[in-house]
């Protein structure tokens, strides 16, 4: 069973139950895509996933946090979006504000049943040392969870 398998049985579980197991790492990221601000945040966590260890982004979940605990929100992934998963590699920028193609650095995206819908699961590799660190609108993330 893949890995990404493995997080999606635990997170099905979570959203069928209305229970909650913390499922975001230092490499894996749920994302909401269904605002236009979303986008933004969804770029940078990429552009932290190129600098640091690489990651995993599932697109159409959110982690919400209420009083009583965290919980999962199922927004699905919507297919008109995928010309923007596909252009991914080409929103980054060098220091010197130069576009970069980094499309080697993005193995195919797959999209998985899930919860009644489907989600899209977005695979980042991290840039070698040599190569760090590429920027999104004139800033370099790294990704540090607390």
């Amino acid at each position: 069973m893949k890995v990404i398998e493995r997080h999606l049985t635990k997170l099905e579980s979570c959203l069928q139950n209305g229970s909650y197991e913390p499922i975001e790492t230092e490499t894996i990221e749920l994302k909401d895509l269904s605002t236009g601000n979303d986008w933004i945040s969804f770029y940078e966590t990429i552009c932290a996933f190129l600098n640091t260890e690489g990651g995993i982004a599932i697109i159409g979940v959110k982690e919400k946090t209420l009083k009583g605990g965290n919980t999962y929100h199922f927004t699905g992934y919507n297919e008109r979006d995928e010309t923007k998963i596909k252009e991914l590699p080409t929103k980054f920028n060098d220091e010197d504000g130069n576009k970069l193609d980094l499309a080697r650095f993005f193995p195919p995206f797959e999209i998985h049943d899930l919860f009644g819908g489907r989600v899209c699961v977005v695979y980042v590799d991290k840039l070698p040392e040599d190569e760090k660190y590429v920027f999104y609108k004139g800033r370099a993330y790294e990704r540090k969870l607390t």
